[in-house]
């Protein structure tokens, strides 16, 4: 059962997949965009991106599952130029807070984390089609031989010769084996374990996880490293680009214990940024944001810190009604032009309101 389960499941994926390319391909997709905004109404799209990598980077494309190589991103962007208009994310907030009517074409692009493949990759082409963008950065790994946390873990499982390893911790066991798809599932498995703890906890479990690896270093690879700030202060300089912030170590707030250290990670990143670029960002995306993880408490935090608004990772559209401090983004992270062109024209929202409305009504159906 579980065989047939699973060839059904490859079996609508790859239908889904022929519609969405045929939509695309026949032009269907501007009036499916029309139909969905008279379900959905309008609204502005903010997009994220997290690594745009070149086309021969082997190394890059094994170790973030959600990048762009860089002739597919520009074949992304000159679609957006050619079908939407493209503003940034201050004017983008100026809209929302005013009373005209939003238009349904109207796109912001965002990138989070701070990887220097966005200067060399993703940065050319937005200058090169005068595209305004945010880079969001993460202040504690910019400008150092650091990584985020979760490339560490990354590159610790990729650097370990060892076969067979059972890991035993936080009251579950992963084991590390041979088989490829085994091992991917056990790396995304130990990093989400790891992004519930707090960044003190969550640094030890890195440090064991390295010793039982066997593996002497978690510095990353050259194509994987971080920004400079001599980088960052040169993207800096094009009017198009604003640099906000991601906090200093890219922890969820929510695991944060202390109300001081959630002040450290909002605020430390801003003084830092003013600090290297003269002036301060205005701009604020909360890591892994969703309800659960960005709370009052940091909205206010936020607020309180002079951000002017914060985007999240919940996807959908943003209206008059969209609170500021938590704006919708549409995660691109697909290479596919068809997909991505889908997503930004709204199906994936459409999906997404299907599938909740079906839980809906299954939850009240089974109250009692």
């Amino acid at each position: 059962m579980i065989g047939i389960s699973i060839s059904i499941h490859k079996i609508i994926r790859l239908i889904k997949r022929v519609l969405y390319f045929c939509v695309f391909y026949t032009n269907l997709v501007h009036f499916l965009q029309i139909a969905i905004s008279a379900i959905l109404g309008g609204g502005i799209r903010i997009l994220c991106f997290h690594r745009v990598i070149g086309d021969d980077d082997k190394s890059s494309q094994r170790s973030y599952s959600g990048h762009l190589t860089r002739s597919k991103f520009e074949k992304l962007i000159k679609y957006l130029t050619k079908h939407y208009k493209i503003i940034s994310l201050e004017e983008c907030v100026q809209l929302l807070r005013g009373n005209r009517r939003l238009p349904t074409r109207f796109i912001v692009i965002t990138f989070d984390d701070g990887y220097a493949d966005n200067f060399y990759h993703a940065y050319p082409i937005l200058s090169q089609y005068r595209v305004p963008a945010t880079f969001f950065i993460s202040t504690g790994a910019i400008g150092t031989t650091d990584s985020l946390w979760f490339q560490r873990v990354y590159n610790i499982f990729s650097r370990t010769s060892l076969e067979s390893v059972t890991i035993d911790w936080l009251g579950k066991t992963f084991t590390w084996g041979q088989d490829v798809k085994a091992r991917s599932k056990t790396m995304g498995e130990v990093t989400k374990s790891l992004k519930v703890l707090c960044p003190e906890e969550r640094e030890k479990r890195i440090d064991a996880l390295r010793e039982l690896m066997a593996v002497t270093t978690d510095k990353p690879h050259e194509l994987d490293r971080m920004l400079s700030w001599e980088e960052v202060i040169e993207m800096d300089r094009d009017p198009l680009v604003s640099i906000g912030s991601h906090t200093v170590t890219h922890s969820i707030l929510s695991t944060i214990p202390e109300e001081s250290e959630v002040w450290r990670e909002i605020y430390g990143s801003l003084c830092t940024i003013e600090q290297e670029l003269g002036h301060r960002p205005k701009l604020f995306s909360d890591p892994n944001g969703n309800d659960q993880n960005f709370n009052k408490l940091h909205e206010r935090l936020v607020n309180d810190a002079g951000f002017i608004c914060a985007c999240s990772l919940a996807s959908g559209l943003n209206n008059h009604g969209t609170n500021i401090y938590k704006l919708k983004r549409t995660c691109i992270s697909s290479n596919a032009l068809y997909r991505n062109a889908l997503n930004i024209a709204g199906v994936g929202d459409i999906s997404t309101s299907i599938r909740n409305k079906i839980s809906r009504i299954l939850g009240n159906s089974t109250c009692g």
